[in-house]
């Protein structure tokens, strides 16, 4: 829950700038995130910057827990990723494919330390503006294991994102682009 809240504050106290900053491009999402492990799910919160119509950079933080405890596998903790969005914007929809590299943390069930698995990121995803700056978005994201690791019971992790995410744009008057 700190967390939650020093990522939130983070994010207000950098809008506050961006009033003053003439045009800016910056976004910040939260998102309900389901995995494809039985069990887990979290909150995934993104925070990005477009340079223009077509790419955008995002820092993607997701927070994970099991809805039940399990001893099959190591308890995910928490994945990070660092992506590269491909926009295709129309009036009131983006849609994008994004690239980029995860890493994860870790705690494996009867081991005292934490470990975790890093590796490329991909997936693909749709937002749909019901305001200027303001929109529901859906997305797929899959993170690949770059190393076989006994602990995860599959290289692949598959997530499924609904939430909302907003672009601080607000020195313009009209549409964002």
């Amino acid at each position: 829950m700190r967390l939650q809240q020093m990522i939130i504050g983070m994010i207000l106290l950098m809008s506050l700038g961006v009033l003053h900053a003439g045009e800016a491009r910056h976004y910040f999402g939260i998102s309900n995130e389901t995995y494809s492990i039985d069990g887990l799910d979290g909150i995934s919160y993104r925070y990005g910057y477009d340079f223009g119509n077509v790419m955008s950079f995002e820092v993607d933080y997701s927070q994970t827990e099991f809805a039940a405890p399990t001893t099959t596998i190591a308890s995910l903790d928490s994945i990070t990723n660092l992506m590269l969005q491909f926009n295709r914007r129309y009036e009131s929809v983006n849609i994008y494919l994004a690239l980029g590299y995860g890493t994860s943390v870790m705690t494996q069930v009867g081991v005292p330390y934490r470990s975790g698995f890093n590796g490329p990121a991909y997936g693909a995803g749709i937002e749909l503006y019901g305001s200027k700056n303001t929109a529901i978005t859906f997305s797929w994201l899959r993170r690949l294991a770059s190393e076989e690791d006994p602990v995860i019971p599959q290289a692949e992790i598959d997530s499924v994102r609904v939430g909302i995410v907003h672009h601080f744009d607000f020195s313009k008057t009209s549409s964002r682009y």
